[in-house]
């Protein structure tokens, strides 16, 4: 069920990336269900317009998002890009599969440290799960998944018994699972 519902988030995220949409704040408040089980993206609030990437939205130095879900370049004041929203996909699903967040911290400076220091234990994970969480995760936005649809490509294949184009998310200095 986890999977299914990053998948459909990811196809949502993939949609407003193609408009020039980020959305800066994915996390598991922001995923709804509706009564049909559909698989709702909410509060756009802070969304950043590629469009206006040249421009400025926030204070140099203000840090804007939900903490526990905020990817490094957003606590660095760093470019936003559409792979910023992966690493809140990664979180999203951390959360769903392991009922704890990913990097605990209760401060900006906290989280750098844990996001430093290495990718979170992914112990008892399937393989090709904690691979996509991986690659979503990693520290450098480079590092993360090309774009939103592969990760919705991947989760899909999953779904469908092919653990492969899950499994090449990882990144190249892929997690160790059990």
């Amino acid at each position: 069920e986890a999977a299914e519902i990053v998948a459909d988030l990811a196809e949502a995220l993939f949609h407003a990336h193609q408009r020039g949409v980020i959305h800066r704040d994915i996390k598991p408040g922001n995923v709804l269900l509706d009564r049909n089980g559909r698989t709702r993206l909410v509060d756009f609030g802070i969304a950043h317009s590629l469009a206006e990437a040249s421009a400025r939205l926030t204070v140099t130095g203000t840090v804007i998002g939900t903490l526990r879900a905020m990817a490094p370049e957003q606590l660095e004041d760093g470019p936003i890009t559409p792979r910023t929203d992966l690493y809140g996909l990664g979180v999203v699903l951390h959360e769903a599969l392991t009922a704890r967040q990913p990097y605990p911290s209760g401060s900006p400076l906290a989280l750098a440290e844990a996001q430093r220091a290495g990718p979170p234990a992914l112990d008892g994970i399937d393989p090709a799960l904690a691979a996509v969480i991986a690659g979503c995760l990693a520290l450098d936005p480079a590092d993360r998944p090309l774009h939103a649809g592969a990760v919705a490509e991947a989760l899909r294949s999953w779904l469908g018994g092919d653990p492969n184009p899950a499994l090449a998310l990882a990144p190249s200095s892929s997690v160790t699972v059990d």
